[in-house]
């Protein structure tokens, strides 16, 4: 089983959940839950939309009676092989290099949320390799079908307002808006709500399209 910190400590020590061995997340969502702790034991977790078969690295090692948690990690770097395919929920591998069926593509979309609460969890009970396999398969997700799906703001409000400041996942996904914000109104209208409940998110957005028209200006 891999190690969560939070877990440990309270699983072990002189508190509730340690004194009865057991945990309560009345505020957690079930499935959520279930992939967690899949996770855990199992060095990886099914989510229907790709790469379930595909362990993070790190699930890889196991630790050692005197082994410690692996640190935290800053970035969400993750290489692994054969990522250039994804597996559908139907069992079905797809070349990630190729356009998508639509039927898969459909699917895919309303699982960002999946991938998306995972990384939340992992990041709130601090599993560094988790966090890191989830954060890839959202982008992954993200970054081939985001101008399609119209509920793509609820999914950047949900980062937002369940991550700090200076996460690798809001950044990604401004990067991701960046290039298109300037030139599709439609998109300008959709984000509207979120840039002005979310500040960090509208400063750094336009911090990216002052540094892409400054390189745009320079390169002339």
């Amino acid at each position: 089983m891999l190690e969560s910190p939070f877990f440990d400590k309270a699983c072990t020590g002189v508190f509730k959940e340690g004194l009865e061995h057991s945990v309560d997340l009345p505020d957690e969502d079930p499935d959520t839950v279930d992939r967690f702790f899949r996770f855990l034991y199992a060095g990886n977790y099914s989510d229907g939309e790709h790469y379930d078969d595909l362990p993070s690295n790190t699930a890889l090692i196991a630790p050692g009676p005197d082994s410690e948690s692996p640190p935290a990690e800053d970035t969400l770097d993750y290489d692994s092989d054969g990522s250039d395919y994804m597996e559908t929920e139907d069992g079905i591998e797809i070349d990630a290099n190729l356009p998508l069926p639509s039927g898969w593509k459909n699917r895919a979309i309303t699982t960002l949320y999946t991938s998306l609460r995972v990384y939340i969890m992992a990041d709130k009970y601090d599993v560094s390799a988790l966090k890191l396999l989830s954060g890839e398969r959202f982008k992954r997700t993200a970054e081939r079908l985001w101008c399609e799906y119209d509920d793509f703001p609820a999914v950047v409000d949900l980062l937002y307002g369940s991550t700090m400041s200076g996460d690798p996942l809001r950044e990604f996904v401004c990067a991701l808006i960046t290039h298109q914000y300037h030139g599709d109104a439609g998109l300008r209208a959709r984000m509207k709500p979120v840039l002005e409940k979310n500040p960090d998110f509208a400063i750094k957005l336009l911090e990216m399209m002052v540094g892409i028209t400054t390189t745009d200006v320079a390169l002339r």
